[in-house]
């Protein structure tokens, strides 16, 4: 990623022809990784080019094994483009991501909680790092937290003495539209916030940035049940809310899905058995298009293994990263995500 004084050290660009944008945004989303990078310093007009370039083939981020015993400290992960089976390693990432989790991503910003219990959001490649407020505050009613050995705590509410402030910018909100619901899952997409609770789903909009978010739909959620299957949502390119089901067995990389869409007359779910020319995301909750090597009406996943599930057959249809002899690829956790811009 090319700091300020890289971007101010960048070729002179003041006597070179000029490229169309749509052109330069072209030629970049071609390019493998390491020469996309490479490709920013060519001019400033091709830096900010690149800050439009969308990357919509899933790729694999792969976290690093805990040595316990020597207590390493692994500020490094792995990136795998599975379109030509190449990998890259992002170094000195300002965190333990052997000891840390990563909880979500969005475009190269990560969701990490760090073996101390506490919230970061992270920046694969400008390694910007922005803490986040504490467990032990939620909008003005915060906890007690207890610590216990390494990524352990006891949380108990308590309310002595802590006043509710409107003004603290250093905790947790409650939305009100969202109170005394039971949370089950959630997606973020274009400024709007898709929230599954037990028993519906509301959208808020987040588009105005000085005001608190607008509740713009709400509409009954899934009666599932089977109360031992998971239950998410999904937001698709068109803005489509679809509920996913999903069986996982134990100690094995088997897991079946069921899709439920909404019938616009009727109200009632349904399952189906294709999404189109789309791919799912199951760990962000979103689909795109199916093309640069994402393989359509599929859903990608992670248990055991990071693997491509096929709606319509109901079957596993590959297993990623491919392992082989000549290259082997070890890791200790890992998720399918949406690199967006590089």
């Amino acid at each position: 990623m090319m700091s300020e004084s890289e971007e101010k050290t960048c070729n002179d660009d003041s006597k070179q022809p000029k490229l169309v944008l749509e052109l330069v945004i072209s030629i970049l989303q071609r390019l493998s990784f390491s020469d996309f990078h490479r490709a920013r310093c060519v001019s400033t007009e091709w830096y900010y080019a690149s800050k439009s370039c969308i990357v919509t083939t899933p790729w694999i981020i792969m976290f690093p094994y805990e040595d316990r015993k020597n207590r390493n400290n692994d500020s490094s992960c792995k990136l795998f483009d599975p379109r030509d089976n190449s990998s890259y390693t992002l170094r000195d990432l300002g965190i333990n991501m052997a000891t840390s989790r990563c909880l979500t991503s969005s475009g190269s910003w990560l969701l990490m909680l760090d073996d101390k219990l506490d919230f970061h959001l992270l920046n694969l490649f400008t390694r910007e790092m922005i803490p986040l407020p504490p467990l032990e505050s939620i909008d003005g009613f915060p906890m007690e937290l207890f610590r216990m050995g390494d990524s352990k705590a006891w949380v108990t509410l308590s309310y002595k003495n802590k006043a509710n402030r409107d003004d603290d910018n250093n905790s947790w909100k409650v939305l009100e539209p969202l109170k005394n619901q039971q949370y089950v899952d959630m997606v973020c997409k274009a400024s709007k916030l898709y929230v599954l609770s037990d028993t519906r789903v509301t959208v808020l909009d987040f588009s105005r940035d000085d005001s608190p978010p607008i509740k713009c739909a709400s509409f009954k959620s899934l009666d599932y049940r089977y109360s031992s299957h998971a239950k998410n949502l999904v937001v698709t390119l068109s803005g489509q809310v679809l509920i996913v089901t999903s069986e996982r067995f134990s100690y094995s990389d088997r897991r079946f899905f069921d899709v439920y869409k909404m019938d616009p007359e009727s109200l009632e779910w349904s399952i189906i058995n294709s999404i189109g020319d789309e791919a799912l995301l199951f760990d962000l909750g979103i689909t795109v298009a199916a093309k640069d090597g994402a393989m359509e009406n599929c859903i990608y996943f992670y248990t055991y293994q990071l693997c491509e599930y096929h709606i319509k057959t109901k079957k596993v249809v590959q297993v990623c990263p491919p392992r082989s002899a000549s290259s082997p690829m070890s890791f200790n956790s890992a998720r399918w995500f949406l690199n967006g811009c590089f």
